[in-house]
C-alpha cells in the first residue's frame, strides 16, 4: 500500500507483459525527476521505478 503524498497525476502510455512480470509506462510531469528504485503509487498498489527511458 502506498503511504506517500501524491504530488502529480500521469498517464500510463503502454502495459507490457513478460511472463509473470508488467511492465508499465507513463507519461507525467515529473517524469524527468524519477529516479531507479523509487516508489510510485496506481490505485493505492505501491510500485517500484526499475528502467527509466528519455
Amino acid at each position: 500500500m502506498f503511504t506517500g503524498i501524491i504530488e502529480s497525476m500521469g498517464e500510463i502510455v503502454s502495459l507490457t507483459k513478460e511472463g509473470t512480470n508488467i511492465h508499465i509506462e507513463v507519461k507525467s510531469s515529473i517524469t524527468q525527476e524519477l529516479k531507479i528504485d523509487q516508489s510510485l503509487a496506481h490505485n493505492g498498489v505501491c510500485l517500484t521505478v526499475v528502467k527509466i527511458n528519455n
